[in-house]
């Protein structure tokens, strides 16, 4: 009764650690491997990335468009509604407030 504890703790997680085997040649081989496979994409894929230059072009070119017919960026207009909120809710604290305590 003199050592005992009021409550159990639980005892730690043991921690079971298995080495890995490390083969050099099986890595080299398989390093031989991706090269192999970008050598063969690298043939077949000039083709998607003519398309992909030229798509993003084309984007690069439709959003130019677009902000100009737009007047100004959606970001512009969202800061200026912020603006405008935060100025309405204080003209309404300010009306409170003198409500309160001028009347």
């Amino acid at each position: 009764m003199l050592f005992s504890r009021p409550f159990k703790l639980p005892k730690p997680n043991k921690f079971g650690y298995t080495p890995v085997y490390y083969d050099e040649k099986k890595e080299k081989r398989a390093q031989e491997a991706s090269l192999e496979v970008e050598k063969s994409d690298d043939e077949k894929s000039f083709n998607q990335d003519d398309f992909r230059g030229r798509f993003s072009e084309k984007v690069a070119s439709h959003r130019k468009a677009k902000k100009k017919t737009l007047g100004f960026s959606s970001s512009q207009k969202a800061r200026s509604q912020a603006n405008v909120r935060v100025l309405l809710l204080l003209a309404i604290a300010g009306a409170i407030i003198y409500w309160q305590f001028i009347r």
